[in-house]
């Protein structure tokens, strides 16, 4: 009996391990290893070994993680809110690189973009392309963002296209001008749209589709004779309507610019200044080595007030003598050119404190001129005095509703640090 129990149990470890040995040798077999306790993960790669000091995984301080730093994201939709896809975004680099940067991308069906930037800066986004029927679309304001803003919706409204050619006196094209459109829903104020015409002197912009739009083309102004030929305006001009814009030779004004110590003024920048409606012109000019300038571009019935172009200028303060008032034709204006005399400082109001953004004015020997000034937020003043001599600030000063005239001070041509106070009514 324990002969059979011994040779049962011997046959039994003897089957036993021959399947083992087939089970290891099908796993040779097949490449098939046996997993390690711990994998690694196969979508990440082994870390390079950190530098003395350095923490694995830390960044500078003061850093921000890359998504942030280097990518726009927005939303392009339209103004009941629907998404607009497959419509091209660009992105204008606006704070006054080196170089121009223009990023590109097309919005998703959703109508999300994003793409990377070089670097953080601040861009303008751009948006071209059709909403369904071929209806060209244009953004209903000018968008600005930075690449540490967050993703926002930028909304589009249908486009009306307006062209059309800017010609010469003689109806030839004129390259190279610039053409200025305002829609008659912006109410004034700047041009909505610029515009360079091109060899043609075409041009071509979108604005909104409803409404009208006025359009102004000029030549831009040469820094030694002014402009060659006046502004022209179009208005009431419709979309779709072709526009020809001509403009016309116009007067000029000549003369000759000395400083009142001796010498010519050479290259002194000026500009002929007129208002002509609720948009001045500004036309500059420069004068040559012998003080001489020429102002073109002109209408030949207005007078136009010849000023220092200061913008433009980066030296002393200067004033021009003389009669400025000159109309157009005028070919033998005589100026002087001197050290403005200024005057700077403060005015109080009746409690102590500054008198900020406060307007006033100011009345030289007792004549009977107004000459209006303006402090600054801190209630400070700068006021260039045409003449020497004594001027005395006046100011108007409400009190339980009753406005009262008062006297602030006095002062002289020249001073600096002037104390006027408003007193108490």
């Amino acid at each position: 009996m324990r002969t059979r129990r011994v040779a049962f149990a011997g046959g039994f470890a003897l089957i036993l391990g021959l399947t083992v040995l087939v089970a290891v040798e099908s796993f040779r077999d097949g490449g098939i290893e046996p997993p390690d306790r711990h994998p690694a993960s196969p979508t990440e790669p082994d870390p390079e070994p950190a530098a003395p000091g350095v923490i694995p995984g830390a960044r500078a301080a003061g850093t921000r993680p890359d998504r942030r730093r280097d990518r726009i994201r927005g939303r392009i939709v339209t103004r009941d809110g629907r998404p607009v896809p497959g419509v091209r975004v660009t992105g204008v680099r606006t704070d006054g690189g080196e170089t121009e940067t223009r990023l590109t991308a097309v919005t998703d069906d959703s109508g999300r973009f994003e793409f990377d930037v070089p670097e953080e800066a601040r861009y303008r986004i751009e948006v071209s392309g059709t909403l369904e029927g071929g209806v060209p679309i244009r953004l209903r304001s000018s968008a600005l963002t930075s690449t540490a803003a967050a993703s926002r919706d930028y909304t589009v409204e249908p486009a009306g296209v307006f062209s059309g050619r800017v010609l010469d006196p003689d109806g030839r094209p004129v390259p190279d001008a610039r053409v200025e459109a305002w829609s008659s829903r912006s109410g004034g104020g700047k041009p909505v749209v610029t515009a360079t015409t091109d060899r043609e002197g075409g041009f071509r912009f979108l604005l909104p589709a409803s409404g009208t739009a006025r359009i102004r083309a000029y030549v831009p102004t040469a820094d030694d004779v002014g402009m060659p030929y006046c502004r022209a305006f179009v208005r009431d001009v419709k979309a779709g309507d072709p526009v020809e814009v001509r403009l016309t030779k116009g007067g000029e004004i000549r003369g000759r610019v000395t400083w009142r110590k001796g010498g010519p003024a050479a290259d002194l920048p000026l500009r002929a200044h007129q208002s002509l409606g609720s948009h001045p012109m500004v036309i500059r000019a420069r004068t040559n080595e012998m003080g001489e300038f020429r102002i073109g571009g002109l209408f030949t019935t207005l007078q136009y007030r010849i000023e220092i172009d200061l913008k433009r200028y980066k030296g002393e303060a200067l004033d021009l003598i003389g009669d400025t008032s000159v109309k157009s034709g005028t070919t033998d204006v005589s100026l002087e050119v001197t050290a403005a005399i200024l005057v700077t400082g403060r005015l109080y109001r009746p409690t102590g404190k500054p008198a900020r953004r406060w307007h006033f004015w100011l009345v030289y020997d007792g004549s009977e001129r107004k000459i209006a000034c303006r402090t600054r937020s801190d209630g400070s003043f700068v006021f260039r005095a045409p003449a020497h001599g004594t001027y005395t600030a006046w100011t108007r000063y409400t009190v339980n509703r009753r406005t009262h005239t008062l006297n602030c001070g006095t002062f002289r041509s020249g001073d600096s640090g002037v104390v006027l106070q408003i007193p108490d009514p």
